[in-house]
């Protein structure tokens, strides 16, 4: 509230950002995500690795082996790790197939019980895993230099016995929901870009 001439006046309300600034993305195209202040960037999946089975001395020598391999490369890269919940629908169906073909009460008496308790786990999001991915960018227009870095990424993991890929346009969008649409975290087969659904009137 100010005041004008005396009399008191009502300022204007700030205009919220929209979704868009917040996000900063301007579009997603083949290999890149373009942002609305003028950079694109690269993403590759890296799949975990086990290293349970190995000793410490296997564990130290895999880790200078990488750390000199990645070293070498000139140019910055961020490590993203984002946490999911596992999807257990596949193994509560199985579990209702069991239920519906036993005849051992004991038997459905603990199905049932496990199955409660995997809702539970889907409902809560108790049970997760981790994925790993590495973001490389660069200024707009360098397109054709940023793929070729993301490939040279991905060439020294590989020697190094890593698998990885470099995402698509729809890979990136199933990587920009799970970061920022927690609704959207279980969805992996999904129509491109789904839109907003209305509701008309009679």
């Amino acid at each position: 509230i100010g005041k004008k001439n005396g009399q008191q006046t009502k300022q204007e309300k700030p205009i919220d950002p929209i979704t868009a600034d917040i996000v900063n993305v301007k579009r997603i195209e083949d290999h890149f995500l373009y942002t609305r202040d003028g950079y694109i960037h690269c993403y590759i999946k890296v799949e975990p690795i086990s290293i349970d089975l190995l000793s410490k001395n296997e564990q130290r020598r895999r880790a200078q082996e990488l750390t000199a391999e990645m070293s070498s490369g000139r140019y910055e890269f961020k490590l993203l790790i984002v946490q999911r919940p596992v999807d257990l629908s596949g193994l509560v169906g199985k579990y209702n197939t069991l239920l519906h073909e036993s005849n051992d009460p004991t038997e459905k008496l603990l199905l049932r019980d496990e199955i409660n308790t995997m809702n539970r786990y889907i409902l809560g999001g108790e049970i997760v895993e981790k994925q790993f991915y590495f973001m490389l960018w660069d200024h707009v227009g360098a397109e054709n230099e940023l793929l070729k870095k993301a490939n040279d990424f991905s060439e020294r993991l590989d020697l190094n016995h890593i698998k990885c890929k470099i995402l698509k346009d729809q890979e990136i969008v199933l990587l920009c929901n799970l970061i920022n649409n927690p609704a959207y975290i279980n969805l992996e087969d999904t129509e491109y870009f789904k839109t907003v659904p209305l509701l008309e009137g009679e």
